[in-house]
């Protein structure tokens, strides 16, 4: 510790007697170093140092002192003088299972899921592929859905409430697959429960709520970022850099589709209550794909859609303006056949994406073709479970302090886009007083 922080020196009064802090660390280190010889143990060794002689060190100033990042690997740096900032909610336990930061490659990550829904076995799936993580809990309001699920997928633990999977002690990391408009309160509520969050996009249904799980996650020191698996597949990674790097020429326009028939009458994607409407289900991902091309939030948008009586968007289609001159069309929606599809145009030659936002293993092969003129390269891209590559995504995130690639500044320029889209198809549907 004094090697990774030279700058610490005793302050001029420590508020704990030398002897009964050197017992207690020396019995804590006996208990759970032989009931957990990991290297996960020696760092919740070092959290209770940090707990316990914190307050005895400080810097000899704010200039010299290097900035500490925080066990649970949190974005920002902490001001404090402990020798390794814990940044945790009240009723923070000192002996924390946390070890992000610390690049400790064997270290294994338990997640829960919140929420046995119909996107919840493709988590399963994907962490059961993950070297650094275990699937050991699920919860549902319905205890017995809760542990048919268990039993199926053979994870151990099923809850019947999901306070009880996040106020649990043996887990560190939770899925939020709930109804959208759960999805803002669930992350912040696990956030201060002192847990990670990966949650199903939408992460939220308005910017303030967006805001509030920044604040939270600042606050409890723990990472929450939005499901968008598709960010994370070899095709959209080429394609983007290839977008950027100007391979395309000056970027023109992109258009995007993402549509499929939904006729479950009670499915929450079509309750209003619940924030549903194809813009947030489907449209949200070619939305992020030209948010993520563009690298910058649009100025301007149009929209129109079919409203159903209930005032729920069954067809979307939207426009949107970049400072930079891009221009975006879109269209989404419930009541037309599977389809999915990207083109990036640029003013020398054209991206075509033909399964962009769901590819195998639970949709059509990845496909990414470049046009010049009426002469198509067909660009190799590795077939992926991108389910798979966003939990590893932020499994480094948590484990070796690397930033999460999608961040929650990206999320909020996405959710304001949606949410003006929303507004402004309204508008023009005469469903609002604006």
């Amino acid at each position: 510790l004094f090697h990774e922080t030279p700058t610490l020196q005793p302050a001029a009064v420590a508020p704990l007697a030398p002897g009964l802090v050197l017992a207690a660390l020396l019995e804590h280190a006996v208990k759970t170093i032989a009931a957990t010889p990991t290297s996960a143990a020696i760092f919740r060794l070092i959290n209770t140092v940090d707990y316990l002689l914190g307050p005895c060190f400080e810097p000899r100033s704010q200039e010299s002192s290097r900035e500490m990042l925080p066990l649970s690997g949190a974005s920002k740096p902490c001001k404090t003088s402990h020798l390794v900032c814990r940044g945790q909610a009240p009723g923070f336990d000192p002996v924390s299972t946390s070890v992000g930061g610390y690049g400790l490659e064997n270290a294994t990550l338990r997640w829960g899921i919140l929420g046995p829904g119909r996107i919840a076995p493709r988590l399963v799936r994907a962490v059961a592929g993950c070297t650094r993580g275990e699937l050991v809990a699920v919860a549902s309001r319905d205890r017995d859905r809760a542990a048919a699920f268990a039993a199926t997928h053979g994870v151990a633990q099923a809850f019947g409430s999901y306070e009880a999977l996040i106020a649990s002690s043996d887990i560190d990391v939770v899925y939020i697959s709930l109804p959208n408009h759960l999805h803002a309160e669930w992350t912040i509520r696990a956030l201060q429960a002192g847990k990670h969050v990966l949650c199903e996009k939408p992460l939220a249904l308005t910017v303030n709520d967006v805001d509030a799980i920044s604040a939270a996650g600042e606050r409890t020191g723990r990472i929450a970022v939005e499901a968008f698996m598709y960010l994370h597949h070899p095709q959209i990674l080429r394609a983007v850099d290839l977008a950027r790097s100007g391979a395309l020429g000056r970027l023109e326009l992109m258009n995007g589709t993402f549509s499929f028939f939904l006729t479950y009458p009670d499915d929450p994607r079509i309750d209003p209550a619940k924030g549903g409407g194809s813009l947030w289900d489907v449209g949200c991902y070619p939305v992020s794909l030209a948010h993520r091309i563009a690298g910058e939030e649009p100025d301007r948008v149009g929209a129109f859609a079919r409203f159903d009586e209930r005032g729920v968007d069954r067809t979307f289609i939207g426009q949107l303006h970049f400072p930079s001159g891009l221009l975006v069309q879109f269209d989404c929606g419930f009541g037309a056949p599977d389809r999915q599809r990207a083109e990036i145009v640029g003013s020398d030659a054209t991206l075509v994406l033909e399964a962009p936002f769901l590819p195998e293993p639970d949709g059509p092969p990845p496909s990414l073709t470049m046009w010049r003129g009426r002469d198509s390269t067909r660009i190799d891209v590795a077939s992926v479970d991108q389910y798979r590559s966003e939990v590893e995504d932020l499994t480094a995130a948590i484990l070796d302090r690397t930033p999460p690639r999608v961040g929650l500044a990206f999320s909020r320029g996405t959710i304001a886009a949606l949410v003006d889209l929303d507004r402004t198809a309204r508008v023009n549907a005469n469903l609002t007083d604006d």
